[in-house]
């Protein structure tokens, strides 16, 4: 069983000292700013270190850093780059000048809601597409694979649902469409860490997050602190690598190494698409549970979210143009392609179908990697 660390910040220059340079045996840092207990770390990085572990007969020992204490949020790219850490969590919508295309595609989730079609797609971008491999490459890093997380709703304080009730309101977002669609609707947008949601919440501080579904008893367990949910569809979160890599660390490997590497993502993958309806389930029924009113959207404020998605998303190409973001119509195009393409390829197919996944996964992404040669020459 993987032991996942929640370093305390004191310990940060000690683990610096000890995981900075080469690591001894095969033990390697895998850092995210994510909590124990989100999804993504207990369905994606967990089970992920303990299949590699177990698959390279301990060849391949990841230690799991949780909660941002060895590489904060704003600080993963640069720290990952310098081998602060082997591998990260990457998130690029946090740092929009240092990953300007990653950073706008991640928008287009208010358009695609489905977070398996969103999954695979942005791992293909991410591994094989010229457009969406640049801004990792511009940053000497390894992109090895994405997970989607669930819709974005609304988790507030008191029962606000029809669109005036969120006049003024103060929402934490997580930047990009939703801080833009919180002024769109007359709220404040707030930039907080996903570690400070709870006491902010708690406190007052906030009336509302735009947050995924399954952190209502995990993760933020925004249900301790709110009243209701609004299940307004904000589309889900996936402008991130869930892993990505230190160059030194993946050209140090084999290219068996490697293989047997991103092999486990995509195992991750399916893996974790399978449990995650599952266990937005179980969030919205511990809610519940706890009190929490499952409210579904006014008229009013799907009017509302309509209206900013058909003006093109809040006017996201009017921010790539001021951003001065190169190539961002070709970018768009060719990550809609794939989004196209993989609506195709999982129409009808079960979720729970972890098999079926792995498949489509392997033969259509990482089968079409060679692993001798792959940010390595």
């Amino acid at each position: 069983m993987t032991k996942t660390f929640n370093m305390p910040s004191y310990a940060l220059t000690l683990a610096v000292t000890l995981w900075g340079g080469a690591a001894m045996a095969a033990d390697y840092t895998y850092s995210t700013l994510l909590q124990p207990d989100h999804p993504q770390t207990v369905l994606g990085g967990d089970p992920w270190a303990d299949a590699l572990r177990e698959a390279s007969n301990g060849e391949i020992d990841f230690q799991i850093f949780a909660g941002g204490v060895l590489l904060p949020g704003g600080d993963v790219l640069e720290g990952l780059a310098d081998g602060v850490a082997d591998a990260a969590f990457v998130t690029a919508g946090y740092i929009p000048a240092q990953m300007p295309i990653w950073a706008l595609i991640g928008d287009m989730g208010w358009i695609e809601p489905d977070m398996a079609v969103i999954s695979m797609a942005a791992t293909e971008f991410g591994l094989l597409d010229e457009y969406g491999m640049r801004d990792w490459e511009n940053n000497n890093v390894i992109f090895g694979g994405n997970l989607s997380t669930g819709q974005y709703v609304f988790h507030c304080r008191g029962t606000p649902n029809e669109l005036d009730d969120f006049k003024g309101l103060s929402i934490r977002t997580a930047g990009n469409g939703w801080a833009r669609f919180a002024e769109y609707i007359g709220a404040v947008p707030v930039n907080l860490t996903s570690g400070e949601i709870y006491a902010s919440l708690e406190r007052g501080a906030l009336d509302c997050v735009a947050l995924d579904e399954a952190q209502i008893t995990e993760g933020a367990r925004t249900g301790e602190v709110v009243d209701s949910i609004i299940k307004l569809p904000m589309g889900p979160f996936f402008s991130h690598a869930t892993w990505a890599f230190n160059e030194r660390f993946w050209a140090g490997l084999s290219s068996d190494q490697r293989y047997l590497l991103l092999d486990e993502s995509a195992r991750s993958i399916a893996r974790y698409l399978g449990g995650m309806d599952e266990k937005i389930q179980e969030s919205y029924d511990g809610g519940e549970a706890l009190g929490v009113q499952i409210l579904e959207p006014s008229e009013s404020l799907l009017a509302a979210r309509d209206a900013f998605v058909a003006d093109d998303i809040g006017g996201l190409k009017r921010i790539a143009e001021q951003r001065g973001v190169a190539d961002y119509e070709a970018s768009l195009a060719s990550f809609t392609t794939l989004v196209e393409k993989w609506k195709g390829l999982l129409d009808g197919v079960d979720r729970d179908d972890a098999k079926t996944l792995y498949n489509l996964a392997r033969t259509e992404i990482f089968d079409k990697i060679d692993y001798d040669t792959y940010r390595v020459e």
